[in-house]
């Protein structure tokens, strides 16, 4: 979110969906996190969840994104980006949804 909200264009909102998909082994849970901004270059999609891997607007580390995308597997999700020269950036959480007991 911090990301989502630092790289938007000026006084535009950021947009936070959570749904439910249905896939062959069971229901998964996808959050995604859109915002209007530039989007991001061709070159830094290659390396966006490396460590250390930073935008020349990027204020930290370079580590979050690589986290959140390690924390994604850890649980058996994916962490993935789409950006689009309209300019909207898409990242998406998803995981499996553990059944109910």
């Amino acid at each position: 979110m911090s990301n989502a909200t630092t790289h938007a264009a000026g006084r535009t909102a950021v947009r936070v969906t959570v749904k439910e998909e249905q896939h062959d082994a069971g229901p998964w849970v996808i959050v995604t996190v859109s915002n209007q901004g530039p989007p991001i270059p061709r070159e830094l999609l290659a390396t966006l969840f490396l460590p250390f891997a930073k935008g020349e607007r990027s204020l930290g580390m370079g580590l979050g994104l690589y986290l959140a995308e390690r924390i994604a597997h850890a649980h058996r999700g994916s962490l993935t980006v789409q950006t689009e020269v309209g300019p909207t950036t898409h990242f998406v959480l998803s995981w499996p949804r553990k059944a109910d007991s």
